[in-house]
């Protein structure tokens, strides 16, 4: 058995699945545009798969970026306190200077 392998532009995919979502009748949607229930089956499955995988990447792109945030914070809060120690540093020690005539 040979299957005929089904393109359909991005548009008309997009018009199909919206019309399935409003509808909720696969049967209707097949009828409206044409196309056998199991390319919009198939559809539908491709889409949701690409939909899982773009919110899979996205949360690993807010996890870098937050751990990347938090370690820039991090440097920057630890260089503000290692300034502020150095100061109180040189300024609690006695350093007292006198100009002799």
């Amino acid at each position: 058995m040979v299957f005929k392998k089904e393109w359909y532009p991005e548009e008309k995919q997009k018009a199909i699945l919206n019309y399935l979502d409003t509808s909720k009748s696969l049967e209707l949607t097949a009828a409206r545009f044409n196309v056998s229930k199991i390319t919009i089956c198939r559809m539908a499955s491709r889409a949701q798969e690409v939909k899982e995988k773009r919110e899979q990447w996205d949360k690993k792109q807010t996890v870098k970026k937050e751990s990347l945030n938090k370690l820039k914070w991090g440097a920057f809060h630890k260089s503000l306190h290692e300034t502020k120690n150095a100061r109180e540093a040189s300024t609690s020690r006695d350093h007292s200077f006198s100009i002799e005539k």
